[in-house]
């Protein structure tokens, strides 16, 4: 009896495993993709953002209508004020302007007209630019990229006059209907009645007449830990493995996945080369899943900025990259050197993170130390960089913050950055000038302030040379630079 039982349950053991083969072979499995988001558990959490938090001007500069300009940077209050202002204005009937046929005369605008001149430090695409600005109307592809909003009160006070300039020469659109009126625009440029007074060559870029006293810092900080990482970005932390390569740097990996910390250099570098490529991406869709990727995996931990978008948005075999630039305050964290900190980078391919660059810095600004500084300006200045532009055509200068590195702290001090038209740039080295030539400088802007001066420089007195975008239209030298 016993031997029979054993041969029944044999015989079902063996039906049954028949069963499953054949099941295995010729059945056909049903796929359920799963988001990325859903099963990454998410360890580091740094501040969220948005994408809207990521779109703001490097520069608001009023123009007076007297040949006058005040120059308002982020976190400013009357930047703050005049930004959300806009951000309420309707910008309806959008439409390209045939300059041929009407031109537009950018400098009469800026030498005699009140009002605002919006600047983009990296030229935005329209449809991103409706995720801060009220736009509507016939708007253009994400091949016009905006580099500056210009709102001016019309000769006869009773227009207001909209336009969004392109970096492409010749490309200009309007937006003839707004709530903004022209009594709104004039309050708005009193609000650089007590601002330092701003000169400009061309219009390319805008420097102080006089020095700025501003502040360096110094910032402590954290570094997220190999485990913390580890946490975040890996699906099983714990089927990860590590190497330590000769330069110091660990890599860490499950098989599929990569992560590699340069510990020297405060920086990790996260890969996923199985990510499939997309040959028609969405723009919006591509940078809202950039900015969830980061709010899970590391957070901002500061302000930051969307870098240059390329022209011809589209992604190629190895995906598409965005950048996002740190700011500290009011001036963007420019390192020229070998210093990696600053920005994030992300790349994506058929919205799947395929490659994550970033500082494992955590900075403390509210442990931070205050320490005053002049950032150079007037006449001096204007000296620096006639003879900077001896060498190279400038494109265009504005303010920024250089990073040093410390074993505990950041330390972040403004200087001027030169960017040039080869591409180049470079900090401004305010000792190439003596103290002594410094003051004869300032004695000489002095004496022709009293005889009268205007805030317009002529080409010949900026010694900048030609500019190779011009002042025609659709041209915003300094807006894409950096």
């Amino acid at each position: 009896m016993m031997e029979l039982m054993k041969s029944v349950a044999l015989t079902l053991l063996v039906l049954l495993s028949l069963l499953q083969s054949y099941l295995l072979s010729y059945s056909s499995p049903k796929y359920e993709p799963i988001n990325q988001n859903d099963y990454v558990q998410t360890e580091v959490v740094g501040t969220q953002s948005t994408l809207d938090k990521l779109i703001f001007p490097q520069q608001i500069v009023i123009h007076t209508g007297k040949q006058g300009y005040s120059v308002l940077y982020p976190e400013q209050p009357d930047y703050t004020y005049i930004f959300d202002n806009l951000k309420q204005t309707t910008f309806d009937g959008m439409r390209r302007v045939n300059t041929a046929i009407t031109p537009i005369d950018w400098d009469k605008q800026r030498e005699s007209q009140e009002g605002l001149e919006i600047r983009f430090q990296y030229a935005v695409p329209v449809s991103v630019l409706q995720s801060v600005l009220q736009i509507k109307g016939d708007l253009p592809s994400d091949n016009d990229l905006i580099n500056s909003l210009w709102v001016s009160v019309k000769e006869n006070r009773e227009e207001v006059l909209i336009y969004f300039r392109t970096n492409t020469n010749g490309i200009v659109y309007e937006a003839p209907k707004t709530n903004l009126s022209v009594g709104d625009v004039e309050k708005l440029v009193l609000r650089g009645e007590t601002m330092p007074a701003y000169h400009t060559y061309n219009g390319d870029y805008y420097l102080p007449n006089e020095s700025l006293p501003t502040a360096a810092y110094e910032i402590p900080y954290t570094v997220y830990t190999a485990e913390q990482l580890k946490k975040s970005l890996f699906v099983d932390p714990g089927l990860t493995r590590n190497l330590t390569e000769r330069d110091g740097s660990e890599i860490y990996t499950d098989g599929k996945r990569g992560l590699q910390i340069r510990n020297e250099q405060r920086w990790m570098n996260y890969s996923d080369p199985a990510a499939p490529v997309d040959n028609r991406p969405d723009l919006l869709e591509y940078l809202n899943v950039a900015v969830q990727f980061i709010n899970q995996h590391g957070g901002w931990n500061g302000t930051f900025l969307l870098g240059g978008i390329p022209q011809k948005f589209a992604a190629t075999g190895t995906g598409q990259p965005f950048v996002f630039h740190r700011y500290y305050q009011t001036f963007p964290i420019e390192n020229l050197q070998d210093v990696y900190y600053g920005r994030i980078q992300v790349m994506l391919r058929r919205g799947i993170i395929s490659n994550y660059e970033r500082s494992i810095i955590v900075p403390d600004p509210k442990a931070a130390t205050k320490l005053d500084e002049t950032l150079v300006g007037g006449a001096v200045l204007d000296r620096l960089l006639e003879e900077a532009a001896k060498r190279k055509s400038i494109q265009t200068v504005y303010p920024v913050y250089r990073s040093d590195i410390g074993e505990e702290t950041i330390v972040v001090t403004p200087a001027w950055l030169i960017s040039f038209w080869d591409g180049t740039q470079e900090y401004l080295d305010p000792g190439a000038i003596t103290e002594l030539e410094a003051k004869a400088l300032e004695a000489a802007a002095g004496a022709a302030a009293d005889s009268g001066g205007t805030g317009e420089s002529s080409e010949g007195e900026s010694g900048t040379g030609e500019s190779e975008a011009g002042s025609d239209e659709g041209s915003d030298a300094g807006s894409d630079a950096g």
